[in-house]
């Protein structure tokens, strides 16, 4: 963010924190077309659970990063988006949740 542009104020900018379980197993490929499909979300960074094992996920305009790491207590995705007049995190964690592939208690 930028202390010379205002338009780049984080008063422009909305974070939305989404936990699942950590039995809860993520599809890389869904979750990256859950990001693209959604042009208001400007990052997305968090930790999941795939059936390859635990990775850091970082998400930018320009991109998505997967690496490998540590298990964790719990998957979380963290959604930086831009403010609107419309509610866009209303339906979100739906949305993310389609790309679960297999989840236990």
């Amino acid at each position: 963010f930028s202390s010379t542009n205002p338009g780049l104020s984080d008063s422009n900018y909305r974070e939305k924190n989404y936990s699942f379980n950590a039995n809860t197993i993520f599809d890389l490929n869904l979750l990256t077309s859950f990001f693209i499909l959604h042009p208001f979300i400007i990052r997305g960074k968090g930790y999941i659970r795939t059936i390859n094992g635990w990775v850091l996920v970082n998400y930018t305009l320009s991109g998505s990063t997967f690496e490998a790491c540590q298990e964790n207590p719990q998957s979380e995705i963290i959604i930086i988006a831009e403010k609107s007049s419309s509610d866009q995190f209303q339906n979100l964690k739906t949305e993310i949740e389609r790309s679960i592939i297999s989840f236990s208690t």
